[in-house]
């Protein structure tokens, strides 16, 4: 085919005519384009729920009784460990998960970090739901030193 008028073929730039079939090899050629990434669903809520027992449930507990007091000790430069509640998540395998001072006043920071490294150097035995299956739950836990 003769190119248009206006139009000359060139080695470096093809005609019209011939621009469509290579196109359509290079497109042929080449490999498919990607799936597009599907997007997961945002997570509404990327921590378990932790219930409070109360009627049917089961509360957690020290494995040992009396662990927790007896690990804790003192920070430097006091004599005891002044009255402390704490609260924590105790999850389905025993372990402690969001540990926090509830008392008030809040306790001093060294202390709440004492009573933190001894609470999670004990074992708990996790709580259950009412019908009997082991449950992420809070436990709220009020540390003396033994006088």
């Amino acid at each position: 085919m003769l190119p248009s008028r206006g139009m000359r073929a060139t080695a470096s730039r093809p005609t019209p005519s011939l621009l469509l079939p290579l196109l359509l090899a290079a497109c042929a050629a080449a490999p498919p384009a990607p799936a597009p990434r599907r997007v997961p669903e945002p997570v509404v809520e990327a921590r378990p729920a932790y219930a409070m027992p109360d009627a049917g449930w089961k509360k957690p507990a020290e494995a040992e009784p009396g662990c927790v007091v007896r690990k804790v000790l003192p920070p430097p430069g006091l004599k005891g460990i002044p009255e402390v509640t704490v609260k924590f998540a105790v999850a389905p395998d025993g372990a402690v998960d969001r540990f926090e001072d509830v008392s008030t006043p809040p306790a001093a920071p060294q202390v709440v970090a004492e009573v933190r490294r001894a609470v999670i150097k004990c074992d708990f035995v996790p709580g259950r739901d009412p019908t009997g299956k082991v449950a992420y739950t809070w436990m709220i836990m009020t540390v003396r030193s033994p006088r």
